[in-house]
């Protein structure tokens, strides 16, 4: 037996180490493999990242990978291996090459991390291109010049709100009529330090959420809201983290090494799954009356090719990037623009003197001939998207069957590739003095001075800029709304330095070289420019006093003044929801207390209870008890008859009454706690997602696929208190009363279900 106890222990310990020696052999193999035998072995690069792509996996956890290549096209030349099977490419032909029209490129598999339902895509990151052409031509109707055109107001009325909330400096109070003398008041004052970064996040965040959603999140009147800028962040960084190494997202592990970027990125997705599926309702009771923003034409739009139109998943999806592109980076944009201006103090002269000069009223500064014909300001903006991209790395892009030339080098069938954006706008071949911030290089005949040399543009040097030049990305699968965020950028700007005067108030969110500093979480993340803001000397007056209390007004009647109105169809699906829910709740812990008795016996501790009090009929008489001391009175009890007991019974007959506790409390505890965590929770979220979208009218087959796509984020939700329900219900509550609380919490659990995210 000793023997074989011990030929037992050998064997597993074998297996174990052969296990082991298997796993090296084949690391030893792979990394010989991609050093020297894999097609890109030519192509120069950081030896470890040939070997393994958590080089570049690390750098994009610490979002400085847009860094990272810049140092590394500085060090190795135009081509660079950052990984086994990804080659950077810092060249204008290059950039060509790889993203133009009609190559044999196609979206890596980068960008299936990106999808919020599997399988689902939406125009950024779906990668056939077939489905891609017809996602771009539904969507394209949204960007047409009569459809932007019909969507000024909307960005006019929050550029507004922006001005007057820069001159009261508020950042969370709601606005309220500003009179004259605090216009003077003001004027006479020290100027305000604002964060800038932050405002125009909130103006872009609110443009977008009314023309996504039809209504705005308000962020630049209160702070509720506020934390979805911080939200899309984390979402995008969650999915680049991803994408940099794909079986985190395949294998589900950013479950287990990013949980928090994964949890932020189901929070904003499940909220923009709940505005979209809203506003489709609304859109559909509103008819030909509806306001024609982006989810009209989302609603309305078909492929001209195939006449099929957006599949309510496709129109979360849009939602989505909808949601991303058109706000996070034209913030990133406005931002930068500011930031470099009031370093700048020759160029943010020149603008004021080109702004000023062409508008006598602020309310001029519209969308049009007169707008686009300021050449400087045009300058301004794409010498800040030159210098801090809103996408700084490299968009991946897999080279398809027969392989590709790539400026000048073959890259196999399969092989990724990309142009890191942060590092071709930096290349001293096409830019001269790559380092400085000059609006004037991008206007022929300008002259350009740094302290170093002076020179004039030329047609050659602004042609050569632009052909290296791609905040947009360019080819089929350049941004569709470029066109928009240009018209918002132009006004947010123009009316910003037409009406106030802006200095440099610190220097926070610059790095070591004077830049603004990114980082690189797929968009671009910054912090500041914090600026000191004063209302220009020329016009204050009367037209400032106008501006702002017309916009204070407009927003106390449209929010502050609005009567509230209940939508009776959701409140009527929740209310049967609710009806429903309570008998399948009820029967569950009935279940549970008859299966597993209370627990603990609340005789124990002092207090009394119907189900542990000595049955009547069982107790003894008083006569047998000993005799009462002086002073007491006895109570002769008399045991009752079987006629007596046999009413009791018929008396109690369906009433529910647990089993007397037994010696196995803490057993009983533990099981009913595991099961009310596991079959209870499965029962309550299937119950209420099959439930509601049965009454919203989904049918039952699309009713299990919604089951399998909200199941893992309602749990999540659930155990941040239902152990804590749990617990108090099975150790604190008295046991006769814990059907009705646990029936209760289902009800409550019902609510927050509502309200977090599906209803």
């Amino acid at each position: 037996m000793l023997s074989q106890l011990s030929w037992d222990a050998i064997s597993l310990g074998g297996i174990a180490w052969g296990v082991l020696g298997l796993l090296s052999a084949l690391t030893l193999l792979y990394t010989l493999y991609n050093r020297y035998l894999h097609p890109l072995r030519h192509i120069p690069g950081p030896p470890l990242a040939s070997l393994t792509p958590w080089v570049q996996l690390y750098h994009g956890l610490r979002g400085d990978r847009h860094l990272w290549l810049h140092a590394l096209h500085a060090q190795y030349g135009s081509h660079v291996r950052v990984a086994p099977n990804f080659v950077s490419v810092n060249t204008a032909q290059g950039l060509h090459d790889i993203y133009g029209h009609g190559k044999r490129l196609k979206k890596a598999d980068f960008y299936n991390a990106f999808p919020a339902i599997k399988g689902v895509y939406n125009t950024h990151n779906v990668i056939d291109k077939t489905a891609h052409g017809r996602k771009r031509r539904v969507l394209s109707q949204a960007f047409a010049d009569h459809a932007l055109k019909s969507m000024e107001d909307v960005m006019l009325l929050h550029v507004r709100q922006l001005c007057s909330g820069l001159v009261r400096g508020l950042q969370s109070q709601q606005l309220q009529q500003y009179s004259m003398a605090d216009v003077q008041e003001k004027q006479d004052g020290p100027p305000v330090v604002q964060d800038l970064g932050r405002w125009f996040s909130y103006l872009t965040y609110d443009v977008m959420g009314e023309l996504c959603f039809g209504k705005s999140f308000d962020m630049l009147i209160e702070s509720s809201r506020r934390r979805l800028v911080e939200l899309v962040d984390r979402a995008a960084n969650r999915h680049y983290i991803c994408g940099l190494w794909m079986p985190l997202d395949r294998w589900h592990l950013d479950q287990i090494f990013i949980h928090r970027l994964t949890n932020d990125r189901w929070n904003f997705i499940m909220n923009s799954r709940v505005e979209a599926t809203k506003r489709a309702q609304e859109r559909t009771q509103a008819g030909h009356d509806a306001k024609r923003d982006f989810f009209y034409y989302l609603l309305n739009a078909r492929d001209p090719e195939s006449g099929q139109g957006l599949t309510t998943p496709e129109l979360w999806g849009e939602a989505n990037v909808l949601m991303i592109a058109g706000s996070d980076t034209t913030s990133t944009t406005l931002s930068a623009t500011v930031f470099y201006l009031v370093r700048n103090p020759h160029a943010m002269e020149r603008l004021k003197n080109e702004v000023r000069g062409a508008f006598t009223s602020v309310e001029d500064i519209v969308s049009g001939s007169q707008l686009n014909e300021l050449v400087y300001l045009k300058a301004c903006l794409d010498e800040a998207l030159r210098l801090a991209p809103a996408v700084p790395g490299a968009p991946p892009r897999e080279v398809m069957e027969g392989g590709a030339m790539v400026d000048g080098v073959f890259l196999p069938e399969g092989t990724d590739c990309g142009t890191p954006t942060f590092s071709i706008h930096r290349q001293a071949a096409y830019y001269r003095q790559p380092g400085a911030y000059l609006p004037e290089r991008w206007i022929e005949g300008a002259t350009c001075q740094t302290e170093f040399e002076c020179w004039e543009t030329s047609k050659e040097d602004v042609e050569v800029a632009r052909r290296a030049f791609c905040p947009f990305s360019i080819g089929p699968r350049g941004c569709i709304g470029k066109s928009m965020a240009f018209m918002e950028m132009r006004l947010t700007i123009a009316r910003l330095i037409f009406l106030f005067d802006l200095q440099l108030a610190d220097h926070r969110g610059e790095d070591a070289e004077g830049h603004l500093a990114l980082v690189d979480h797929f968009t671009s993340a910054k912090e500041g420019p914090n600026v000191t803001v004063r209302v220009h000397q020329y016009h204050r007056g009367v037209w400032l006093y106008t501006s702002i209390t017309e916009t204070g007004n407009l927003y106390t009647s449209s929010f502050f003044s609005k009567p509230f109105h209940l939508n009776p169809t959701a409140f009527l699906q929740f209310l049967i929801y609710g009806l429903l829910s309570v008998l399948p709740n009820f029967l569950w812990q009935r279940l549970l207390e008859s299966r597993f008795p209370g627990f603990p016996s609340w005789r124990r501790w002092g207090w009394s209870s119907p189900l542990t009090t000595t049955n009547p009929s069982t107790a003894a008489s008083p006569v047998s008890a000993a005799a009462p001391t002086k002073g007491e009175v006895c109570i002769s009890i008399s045991i009752p008859h079987e006629d007596v007991k046999d009413r009791e019974r018929k008396k109690d007959a369906g009433r529910f009454y647990p089993r007397a506790n037994s010696n196995n409390g803490v057993r009983n505890f533990l099981a009913k706690f595991l099961l009310d965590q596991t079959v209870g929770s499965v029962m309550n979220i299937v119950l209420f997602v099959v439930l509601i979208n049965l009454l919203k009218g989904v049918g039952l087959p699309e009713c299990w696929g919604l089951v399998r796509e909200d199941f893992r984020p309602i749990m999540m939700a659930r155990l941040k208190y239902r152990p804590l329900v749990s617990v108090l219900m099975y150790t604190v509550i008295p046991v006769d009363r814990r059907v009705v609380f646990g029936s209760a919490c289902g009800v409550i659990w019902g609510v927050y279900l509502s309200l977090y995210a599906v209803v």
